[in-house]
């Protein structure tokens, strides 16, 4: 999907959830095209309340974690210059590193749920494809829609 400043900016998602567990991995590319990877974001968080409807999920995620990791070197030069000091984590971020980015800002008006946060998903399901109702940060302000694949 497409994101960013014009669209200029591409990003894929997958949701993986697992019995009480669920993993959703972003990873953001410097064109639409999604050639060209520059940043991973990975939350990972615990089901702790499911509740199924005929075409809707109601959950109650808590936050175990929320990582950045850059892809890119020109990302680290960026965030070591100081885009992501005191807003993300640290100030040396290195290519390939994770770091917890858990209850930072670093995405212009979002901040990141922090250790332990409670998140509140209402989900639509329609055969292999889910609907969250939120946007991804950065980008067209629609809907979130996933579709399964194996």
């Amino acid at each position: 999907m497409a994101m960013g400043q014009n669209g200029r900016h591409g990003t894929t998602l997958r949701l993986v959830i697992d019995h009480d567990t669920i993993e959703m991995v972003g990873k953001t590319y410097a064109h639409a095209t999604c050639d060209t990877p520059t940043i991973e974001t990975r939350l990972t968080a615990r089901l702790d309340h499911v509740v199924e409807h005929d075409h809707r999920i109601d959950a109650i995620l808590t936050v175990n974690d929320v990582t950045m990791t850059p892809e890119a070197p020109d990302v680290v030069a960026i965030w070591n210059r100081g885009r992501g000091r005191g807003q993300c984590a640290t100030a040396t971020w290195q290519l390939g590193e994770p770091q917890s980015v858990a209850g930072g800002a670093c995405v212009a008006g979002h901040r990141f749920p922090d250790h332990g946060a409670h998140l509140v998903a209402h989900v639509t399901q329609q055969g292999d494809t889910l609907r969250l109702p939120y946007p991804l940060p950065g980008g067209d302000g629609a809907p979130i829609v996933l579709t399964r694949t194996q």
